[in-house]
């Protein structure tokens, strides 16, 4: 009877007899999303990846881009993810909530990373996923070494409390509540989108860039292409800037974990430098 079956229930019925992992074995993961992959490719022993989200191969977003080409890089069904052996999935709580559920209900443990604009989140993540695959010690490595990167870079503090303004090629910005916006604190700068009235992810108003211009512009994703003409009016006209820009790699601090350490120091010696040329 079962031959009658369309082929995708076929397969996920099949794997309702799957057994799972051995307690004692590592489990095998898949990554849904370019912030899973940065964990997972720092904190997985390499024969534990199954794949990797569809943004893993792009050298504008991934940091990871060179370890990443060793893993296929794309979205895959609940059905290729159990065919491949998965034992986990990491994805966050916004992208792929369906396979997600598909596949805890076939016994496939999901981890969810949730949206981090402090340093506590940031660890909280890092010891989630490392428990998850099995590498507790890894995890606190990491942590340490991100803290003490954090605390270098806020001792610092080379921004000496001038005024700045974080742009993206939108038109986008980031003020208080977000980890750009944490960053950017972190380095001693007076984030102008506070001056602006502004709060969280939002964007920068043309009108007062033009009265109340910052003392420094932070470009990111200034190289990246993919986007449309609406998303590209940060590039020129009243978000031009006659004064020093200063550029993070968007891939540093696209997602909010254990990157975020080398996008403060890339500011940091960005700030440093300019000073030093003043």
């Amino acid at each position: 009877m079962l031959r009658h079956l369309p082929g995708r229930v076929l397969a996920l019925t099949a794997c309702l007899a799957c057994t799972p992992a051995a307690a004692a074995d590592l489990p095998r993961v898949a990554s849904a999303t370019l912030c899973a992959d940065q964990l997972v490719l720092r904190l997985a022993d390499p024969g534990q990846i199954i794949s990797l989200s569809p943004q893993a191969h792009d050298p504008t977003l991934s940091l990871l881009v060179d370890a990443a080409r060793s893993y296929p890089a794309q979205t895959a069904g609940a059905e290729a993810y159990l065919a491949a052996g998965a034992d986990l999935m990491i994805t966050d709580a916004w992208t792929g909530q369906a396979t997600a559920g598909l596949l805890e209900r076939l016994g496939v443990r999901v981890l969810r990373l949730p949206l981090t604009n402090d340093q506590a989140g940031v660890e909280t993540m890092i010891r989630s996923a490392a428990e998850a695959l099995g590498h507790p010690q890894r995890g606190e490595t990491l942590i340490a070494e991100v803290r003490a990167r954090l605390a270098a870079v806020q001792r610092a503090a080379a921004g000496n409390g001038q005024t700045a303004l974080y742009l993206r090629p939108d038109g986008g910005t980031a003020a208080g509540g977000t980890f750009v916006g944490w960053i950017m604190d972190l380095n001693g700068l007076d984030n102008q989108a506070r001056h602006y009235g502004l709060s969280g992810w939002t964007g920068v108003p043309a009108e007062a860039l033009i009265l109340d211009p910052p003392a420094v512009m932070i470009h990111s994703f200034f190289d990246r292409t993919a986007f449309s003409l609406r998303g590209q009016r940060g590039r020129g006209g009243a978000y031009a800037f006659s004064g020093p820009v200063v550029t993070v790699p968007g891939a540093q601090w696209v997602c909010g974990n254990w990157g975020l350490a080398m996008a403060a120091e890339t500011l940091s010696q960005a700030l440093l430098t300019l000073r030093g040329r003043r």
